[in-house]
């Protein structure tokens, strides 16, 4: 064999590896679930952490993604067919199937992955998890769990904002800018309910990709000693950040499979 198949062989043995890791965690972590009650507090504070602080960062980050698609897509319409009547109606469904959710599931992974990859690998080192099991407490019910149904929550929450302002960017700039009323803007035409079906279940799944893998690298880089907790999250968003491109890709092919464009 090559050193190149070789090495592509390689890295296809450790993405599967670490895809088959986020499943058997994530079933292990949805068994678990029957606890959390015991754990409300938990589940509260990594609502607000995971939810509340990141309201205004996806807000922000997708009004100007927002500016950006508007200015850009407005000026290749004029250079061609200079008829701005449809761009809201364009813009609109993209943002809503494709760019909000993958642009919020990005900037939550990089804001919440790697604090949950850090800490996790901080609790590895300091042996905090051999403690929990000491007292009789299960780990992934008591820190894993709470994450995961916060993130659940919290991501769809938020990226719905964000798709929010997004359009009300949108709007704003092609107004100001390009003249389009905002009532002409916001035309919802070619926007059905599979594109926000599809916008759903992207950020569900996001939600569930972002704790799993961050705490799955957390575990790897703890267990390697206090020199590497550094690396674990820079680890946990490469990770998270991987998936959550092939999860978006998958379930984009699986739309355009059943409903077409």
């Amino acid at each position: 064999m090559s050193p190149k198949r070789a090495t592509s062989s390689s890295i296809v043995a450790r993405g599967l590896g670490r895809l088959g890791e986020i499943v058997s965690l994530l079933v292990e972590t949805l068994r678990a679930l029957g606890g959390l009650h015991r754990h409300r507090e938990r589940l509260w504070s990594e609502l607000a952490g995971i939810g509340i602080g990141s309201v205004i960062f996806i807000m922000a980050t997708s009004t100007f993604m927002g500016i950006i698609v508007v200015s850009q897509t407005a000026t290749q319409i004029n250079r061609t067919i200079p008829d701005l009547t449809l761009l809201g109606a364009g813009f609109i469904r993209i943002m809503t199937s494709e760019m909000v959710p993958l642009i919020a599931g990005l900037m939550m992974s990089a804001r919440v992955g790697s604090g949950i990859a850090s800490e996790v690998a901080s609790m590895v080192v300091t042996e905090q998890m051999d403690a929990l099991r000491l007292a009789n407490t299960d780990p992934v019910e008591y820190i894993i769990a709470p994450k995961l149904v916060a993130s659940l929550i919290a991501v769809p929450v938020v990226g719905l904002l964000g798709l929010t302002a997004a359009i009300i960017a949108g709007a704003a700039v092609s107004w100001s800018v390009y003249d389009v009323h905002p009532s002409t803007f916001l035309n919802f035409r070619y926007t059905y309910g599979h594109h926000l079906l599809a916008c759903m279940v992207k950020l569900l799944t996001f939600g569930a990709i972002i704790p799993i893998a961050a705490v799955i690298e957390g575990f790897r880089t703890g267990r390697k000693g206090a020199f590497s907790v550094g690396q674990s999250a820079t680890r946990g968003v490469i990770v998270s950040s991987f998936f959550i491109f092939m999860a978006d890709l998958t379930l984009s092919l699986l739309q355009l499979g059943i409903w077409g464009a």
